[in-house]
């Protein structure tokens, strides 16, 4: 497909997008309105409840603030109508004790939003029963507090409590910006997957859970049910869980003769602070099935999480009843795991089948085509407690251990290839004075650079430059952290120091030669950050599309191997088609008409649904192949 072939393509996939965009916007005001009114801004309506009654699929509800007494609970969301608080209000729904506040009228097809809005009193906050569809559902910015079941046990209390068991029918959740308050209850966030279902894409990122909860988040995988790798859980900041922050479980029971429960959901950039108080930082367990040798795997990938405080930090348990599948083949890559008053990482076995491997995580490099290593054991009581049952050797290889060697008890720990506490390396080349540009930061032997990821919940790595820090966006971690690419302020002539410090407490003092004259050299490059083609074209390095594909670049390229290769062939090839589009004005023209759609759908990734920006972000990789070809 030729440039403007595949640009017109992009542009009938956004009006399409558009096409499904709100029809009519409704109001309640739950103190001044009325449900004869209109449900107009001016005439608003008084109940959600019976807004829902007037929208269709398109439509949107705005609430106004104050407490919403007169619903009639559980108040049923309808496929493709979002509810959403009106900027700067609070709508309050006191569930005085309901078992759920939220559910669904029905299947969920499309987008379909819940945001900004106060669920207390209650003993589920949002509500999704057996058999119903999610697909689509999105809740953002909403506050839980008080859920608990006081009436019946202190066992069935959730903010968010999601049973898929919809068989064929892949699903599509996002859980995003929420707080979390329980009273003595089950879980914050819990999701069960059943009857063969796929959670195929969404997230659940940027939670808060402050406590009065056993679980943070649980994520459960039962019957042949797959939790797919492009299910995530990022960002989220935990604490004050009696029993476990993140709960993952796979299980065989029920999947029938041969059936797999597998969960792939990588664990992004979370942080889970526990209070050595008999409680797990992350479990997560596999178990075989009670008949039909029905298995259960994980193999998620945590990566860049902060885990610390806890009784046991990590722990990981398989049950294998002898002769099913049961297996934990997880990688672990640029974890801090600190301060477990028991353990940093803890295995066990039960009933081990002595032919397939039943709890191997790696802390690596062990496991072919993933990566695993750099992360970071201080403080625990045991860095790694092993089970009698534990008969294979954990690899822990390449890893920060400040206190000296592993520490461990029971079991075949592999810990070579400690990691120096002082982070060594060099600058490729100097660095052109009274100019701004980037420079490349290459990690000597031993060493690594590691940054957790570009949320402000957990550590980031930081650099200072003669005294000064530099933005984390201006600083960028290449692949097993190899590198840094600095993006630096144009300085003056003369030798800089520049000092590194790791999440971990890594640190390294490296200097800088910055030499005279304007031109570039040595690895600095363009001022605009990378984004050449886009800084070309608009002939500004500020302007809107540069700075929103350059977010785009950190937020989403940067996270997923096929992302980060496209980068580093991107500076490779990117100033030559700058340079091209800088001497051809008719193409610097159409290159800006070409990424204005371009540069809106990565701006929108932040709020539309999983599978949207799924979409989005492989037509955005084709557009930017396509922007440099046309030179």
């Amino acid at each position: 497909m030729r440039p403007a072939q595949f640009f017109t393509t992009l542009c009938l996939f956004f009006s399409l997008c558009a096409s499904a965009t709100a029809q009519t916007t409704f109001f309640v005001d739950p103190t001044g309105g009325n449900n004869g009114n209109p449900g107009s801004e001016a005439s608003p309506f008084r109940t959600l409840t019976f807004a829902l009654t007037q929208a269709t699929a398109g439509d949107s509800i705005s609430l106004g603030g104050g407490n919403y007494n007169g619903e009639t609970l559980p108040i049923a969301l309808q496929d493709q109508v979002d509810v959403a608080a009106v900027s700067g209000e609070t709508p309050v729904f006191d569930g005085s004790g309901a078992a759920a506040v939220f559910t669904l009228a029905g299947d969920i097809t499309g987008i379909t939003t819940l945001s900004g809005v106060d669920i207390t009193d209650c003993i589920v906050g949002v509500s999704v029963v057996s058999g119903q569809s999610s697909t689509g559902l999105v809740i953002d910015s909403c506050n839980f507090s008080a859920f608990t079941n006081s009436g019946i046990g202190t066992d069935d209390g959730f903010g968010i409590r999601v049973v898929l068991d919809t068989g064929s029918i892949a699903q599509t959740l996002a859980v995003t910006s929420c707080t979390f308050a329980g009273t003595a209850a089950m879980a914050a966030i819990s999701i069960e997957l059943d009857d063969d279902t796929t959670l195929a894409s969404g997230n659940i990122s940027d939670n808060t859970c402050s406590g009065g909860v056993d679980r943070g988040i649980e994520l459960q995988v039962l019957g042949g049910s797959t939790a797919s790798e492009d299910f995530e859980l990022a960002r989220n900041f935990f604490s004050g869980h009696a029993e476990a922050g993140f709960f993952l479980r796979a299980a065989g029971i029920g999947g029938g003769p041969g059936a797999v429960s597998t969960l792939s959901s990588p664990l992004f950039a979370n942080r889970i602070n526990g209070a050595d108080a008999g409680e797990t930082g992350l479990r997560i367990s596999a178990e075989h099935g009670l008949t039909n040798s029905e298995g259960a795997l994980i193999d998620s990938i945590c990566e860049f999480n902060v885990i610390e405080g806890n009784d046991i930090n990590i722990e990981l348990v398989t049950d294998n009843d002898g002769t099913d599948q049961a297996q934990i083949l997880s990688d672990f890559y640029g974890n801090v795991i600190r301060n477990g008053a028991r353990s940093g990482v803890e295995i066990n076995v039960m009933l081990p089948n002595p032919a397939t491997p039943d709890n191997e995580p790696n802390f690596g490099p062990g496991h072919t085509d993933r990566r695993a290593r750099i992360n970071t054991f201080s403080g625990n009581g045991t860095d790694f407690r092993l089970g009698a049952a534990v008969d294979d050797s954990i690899l822990v290889q390449f890893n920060f251990f400040p206190a000296g060697n592993a520490t461990q008890l029971g079991g075949i720990v592999d810990a070579s290839s400690v990691m120096s506490e002082t982070l060594s390396g060099s600058f490729s080349g100097s660095f052109a004075a009274d100019t701004a540009g980037s420079i490349t930061l290459t990690a000597g032997s031993g060493s690594a650079f590691v940054d957790y990821g570009e949320g402000g919940n957990i550590g980031q790595i930081a650099v200072t430059v003669a005294g000064d820090a530099l933005a984390q966006a201006d600083i960028e971690v290449g692949e097993l952290g190899a590198d840094l690419l600095l993006r630096l302020p144009a300085l003056t002539s003369g030798s800089k120091t520049v000092v590194v410090t790791n999440p971990g407490g890594q640190t390294g003092t490296y200097s800088l030669t910055v030499s005279g004259g304007a031109s570039g050299g040595g690895g600095a490059t363009n001022a605009a950050e990378g984004c050449f083609v886009a800084t070309a074209a608009y002939g500004e390095e500020d302007a809107f599309e540069v700075l929103t594909l350059r977010r785009f670049r950190d937020h989403y390229l940067r996270r997923n191997p096929a992302g980060r290769e496209f980068i580093s062939w991107y500076y490779r090839e990117g100033p030559k088609g700058a340079d091209w589009l800088r001497e051809h004005d008719n193409a610097r023209q159409a290159t800006r008409v070409a990424l204005m759609p371009v540069a809106v759908a990565a701006n929108g990734l932040t709020t539309w649904n999983p599978g949207q920006r799924f979409g989005v972000v492989m037509l955005l990789l084709g557009a930017s192949f396509a922007l440099l070809r046309r030179r």
